[in-house]
């Protein structure tokens, strides 16, 4: 976050949970349907309990280590890993010993599985192991944590690895500890909460706030000290805790020792709430036996694992469980509808990614460039195709730069320019070749920037505008041509505007609306609450090549969605701190008129025009925060995943089913067979998300 702007939200991977008895208080829990599934699995890794489990993120396999048959540390030293379809076993040359109740998570800055083992027993030390996909490498560090069984593992990018919370030696523990790649520091002492022998962590990437949910109540830690956090206290009952995992589409998911399940999503839950899925495992659980349970960030889905003994595996969707047949999940069809929701979904992206740009071409594929794994960082280079008739994605040639909150503009002979963008393009464009999957340089830009907006014009060259460099929104503009691959600067517009928004109207000038001239580090969550959103507009007109003001929206808006209409009017939407109705625009009179209902807060959503005129707005963010306090108590931004479709005959806008996973700044675009498809976006504190969508889904 820029500046002194706080934030409520805590999104990333989560270890699962063990066994650990709470009061009983007489609460019935009801029990799911169980479904059909053999009990052992020769596929699978033997019957097991209290085994390591965590998703490899570079892999896109879950890894699976140790566990055991008895509730000693001593236990199983196999490598398992699951690929979404079938079990295989690792043979490393190298491998720690076996154990049962050690703790795991994936480092993404160095890119290896890391593994805390406790001592086995007497004369023997914790031990740090790190897994490459290939071999075991027993790290040697300076200092270790003192040995703990059942600590809870995340990864967490702002320490520079993980980190490792609690667990239990002689006592409950409630210390954390950061791995970097090369050794352990201490974070906080023990003699915090007690979490109980089993808890589960998330991690904050900015700023390293974490978030631990222990035997009856959910702590928060935000590197100074322990306090209380919100509604996430366990349900009483007699049952044990259960393992949890986070799960970017649902929230918290727990699996209970009765076979139960629950789900919270903070900020939006008042409590945990029991599900009742079609299918669901059979009850495993008994004291000190926990199955394992990790989330599969490739494919969206909760993997469990055995449990005392059994070794069947079951995945978890957000709305029901199903069993995986002989180590093999049935393939979905493509194009399945949710179930409910009117929405298809889709393959997944091959990478995650947010601050994308995703392109119609001319054949009817989509090109998604760019992006970053996290919100301005691990920058993207990579491209992917999407093609509607089959609903499949391939991989595109790689750019040479890469780029996130750059541009995509499709120019009339089919190529597709992509300009700018943080990264190191951002002063450089390129254009991408369909018809040989193959880049090309496009120049150096008179300005180098990121956050801006690009227009084909009508002769065919290109402008582009606004946004911003480190520190200095742009008033600046220039001109691509295509046939010389030069670039021109022309008259700025009248103020600064970084995260503009702007489309070429049918009178063939350009309307630019919104955005702020207060730098605010370049953040959209921060310049819609500090930024000052401009309600002020602009024409470019490409015939005098010169700026003139247009008329000003009802309201200032940034991280707005702006559609041209088939009558050519324009409409725009969102990109408000607080509740507000669209704004329509008439290029003919150069006038605004609000339409529709007063609309809740929605910034950065997608936004398509569907085949019978009507337009789809999905997703974005929503900004909770006391106006008296914001600039020093911060805000909790919620992700939606609602949507909404405004009928222009009749002006009026109907609630749409929701998406499956809430995310902002995914990518909208219109199919030629009337679909949106929606694709990318995440979470602000939490990486890029790979989910793919359509609306609506098809008969």
């Amino acid at each position: 976050m820029a500046g002194d702007v706080k934030t409520g939200v805590l999104v990333t991977a989560v270890l699962a949970m063990a066994a650990c008895g709470v009061p009983s208080t007489g609460l019935a829990v009801p029990s799911p349907r169980s479904c059909n599934a053999a009990v052992f699995d020769a596929g699978a890794p033997s019957a097991r309990a209290n085994a390591a489990f965590a998703f490899d993120v570079d892999r896109r396999v879950m890894v699976l280590f140790g566990g055991g048959t008895t509730n000693l540390l001593s236990g199983f030293d196999d490598t398992w890993t699951w690929d979404g379809q079938a079990w295989t076993e690792q043979h490393p040359v190298h491998k720690p010993w076996g154990t049962s109740y050690a703790a795991m998570a994936y480092d993404v800055i160095h890119h290896r599985m890391v593994l805390y083992e406790p001592e086995p027993g007497a004369s023997t030390f914790p031990q740090t192991w790190t897994w490459d996909g290939s071999d075991w490498t027993r790290e040697s560090p300076v200092h270790t944590p003192p040995t703990r069984a059942e600590a809870a593992m995340a990864s967490d990018p702002s320490r520079g690895g993980v980190v490792l919370v609690g667990g239990t030696s002689s006592g409950d523990r409630s210390d954390v500890w950061a791995w970097n790649g090369a050794d352990w520091t201490q974070v906080a002492p023990d003699g915090g909460p007690i979490f109980g022998a089993a808890h589960a962590v998330v991690v904050s990437p900015k700023g390293g706030s974490l978030l631990v949910i222990g035997n009856a109540r959910t702590f928060r830690f935000d590197g100074a000290a322990w306090a209380p956090f919100g509604s996430g206290d366990l349900p009483s009952g007699k049952y044990h805790v259960g393992n949890v995992v986070y799960d970017t589409g649902v929230g918290f998911v727990r699996f209970g020792d009765h076979g139960e399940t629950w789900t919270w999503l903070p900020d939006r839950d008042l409590k945990w709430r029991v599900m009742s899925p079609p299918c669901s495992p059979p009850t495993r659980w008994a004291n000190a036996f926990r199955p394992a349970m990790a989330y599969d960030g490739w494919r969206g889905v909760v993997v469990l694992f055995g449990g005392q003994g059994r070794n069947d595996t079951w995945t978890f969707d957000g709305q029901t469980w199903s069993p995986a047949a002989r180590g093999v999940i049935p393939t979905p069809s493509p194009s399945q509808p949710s179930p409910s929701t009117g929405w298809s979904q889709l393959p997944d992206l091959a990478t995650g990614r947010l601050d994308h740009t995703a392109t119609r071409l001319l054949d009817g594929r989509v090109l998604v460039v760019g992006g970053g794994l996290e919100s301005e960082t691990a920058t993207q280079a990579s491209a992917e195709l999407f093609d509607p008739k089959t609903d499949r994605w391939s991989f595109a040639a790689t750019m040479a730069s890469p780029r996130q909150r750059h541009t995509a503009t499709l120019l009339s002979d089919g190529r597709v320019l992509v300009v700018g963008g943080l990264g190191p393009g951002r002063g450089t464009a390129e254009l991408y070749d369909p018809a040989t999957d193959s880049w090309s340089s496009a120049g150096t830009l008179v300005q180098a920037r990121a956050n801006h907006q690009a227009v084909l014009l009508p002769d065919r060259t290109v402008l582009v505008l606004g946004g911003r460099q480190p520190g200095k929104p742009l008033s600046d503009a220039e001109i691509f041509e295509p046939k010389t691959r030069t670039w021109t600067a022309v008259g700025p517009m009248s103020v600064a505007r970084d995260r503009p928004v702007a489309v070429l109207l049918r009178n063939g000038k350009v309307l630019v609306t919104g955005g702020v001239t207060t730098d605010v580090g370049g953040q959209l969550d921060a310049a819609v609450l500090f930024g000052n959103p401009l309600s002020s507009t602009e024409l470019y007109d490409p015939v005098s090549k010169a700026w003139s003001p247009g008329a000003p929206m009802a309201i200032g808006r940034v991280g707005h969605a702006m559609v041209l209409l088939a009558d050519g009017s324009v409409l725009v939407v969102g990109g408000t701190r607080d509740p507000a109705a669209a704004d329509l625009y008439d290029a003919v009179h150069d006038t605004w008129a609000t339409v529709g209902s007063v609309l809740p807060p929605r910034i950065a959503p997608a936004i398509g025009l569907l085949g019978d005129g009507r337009i789809l707005v999905a997703g974005g963010l929503m900004e909770k925060y006391d106006p008296a306090t914001v600039a020093t108590t911060g805000y909790t931004p919620i992700l939606l995943a609602t949507a909404d479709v405004f009928d222009p005959i009749g002006a009026v806008w109907a609630p749409a089913p929701p998406m499956r996973e809430a995310r902002w700044l995914a990518s909208g675009t219109a199919l030629f067979d009337g679909r949106v498809l929606v694709c990318g976006g995440g979470s602000p504190m939490a990486a890029g998300s790979h989910a793919a969508e359509a609306y609506p889904a098809r008969p």
